[in-house]
């Protein structure tokens, strides 16, 4: 797959600024500050999930998809009995293994990613706890939307997800905004009939550029709602012109 080759790229030349791309964590710069966003991060996470779902303040078997380097995976691992963190980066996984070992944690498990989670089967409507931020929008949703479904089918009975997705741009970001295909740039555009544009003269990036997509957020419901997930809350995210919403929701605890 193009886009998981751009991420091994990327984490070969700075897997820190690649998972926060922040002019103060290049070069492994600001460890301490790039992890404590970690931290925070997944304490705002659990004090929604514990206000709208009842979600404990322990986990039995928790799941970062995306983990990278591990910002969100390591304090996740102090909450949970288990901690997986997923990455379709092998480099990452190298790097995460490193801050693990650096911590003594003894309780988190890595694995390599792919689009039908293969790796992940033994652990299938046993976890308790998913978390994917700034993750998918990276994936193309044809993808994405099948790996999203099997992250749910992964969630124990009465489990608790918070998943990142992102459904559109504010109109300023159009000039500098790439093809959808990885490393394509576009000179020109054309307007068609009063809204619609068509991104005219394929430009080659020559080198990886963050793909950004953005997903269906009736898709997504949907998709929710076929598995017995009629409960769920969208928390609107804007990075940097990047429009997005966290889902949280939580399992059925039957059916």
């Amino acid at each position: 797959m193009g886009t998981d080759a751009d991420w091994e790229r990327f984490a070969q030349a700075d897997p820190y600024f690649a998972v926060l791309t922040h002019h103060a964590y290049r070069n492994g710069g600001a460890r301490d500050q790039f992890f404590a966003t970690g931290e925070r991060l997944l304490a705002d996470i659990l004090s929604v999930l514990q206000a709208h779902f009842e979600a404990p303040e322990r986990f039995d078997v928790a799941l970062d998809f995306g983990c990278g380097v591990g910002r969100i995976l390591l304090p996740l691992a102090s909450r949970s009995e288990c901690a997986i963190g997923v990455d379709v980066a092998p480099t990452m996984l190298r790097e995460c293994r490193k801050n693990v070992e650096q911590r003594g944690l003894r309780n988190v498990v890595l694995r390599e990613s792919d689009d039908e989670l293969s790796r992940l089967e033994e652990y299938r409507g046993r976890v308790s706890l998913i978390t994917s931020t700034i993750v998918f929008q990276h994936i193309p949703p044809d993808r994405g939307t099948r790996i999203f479904t099997r992250l749910v089918d992964l969630l124990a009975p009465g489990g608790w997800a918070c998943v990142h997705l992102t459904f559109a741009s504010h109109i300023s970001n159009l000039p500098s905004e790439i093809g959808p295909t990885t490393g394509i740039g576009f000179a020109y555009y054309q307007r068609i009939g009063p809204a619609g544009l068509v991104r005219m003269c394929e430009i080659d990036m020559q080198e990886p550029v963050m793909q950004m997509n953005h997903y269906s957020l009736n898709e997504i419901s949907c998709l929710l709602i076929a598995r017995g997930i009629s409960s769920f809350l969208c928390r609107p995210t804007d990075h940097d012109g990047t429009i997005g919403g966290e889902m949280y929701f939580r399992r059925p605890l039957a059916g």
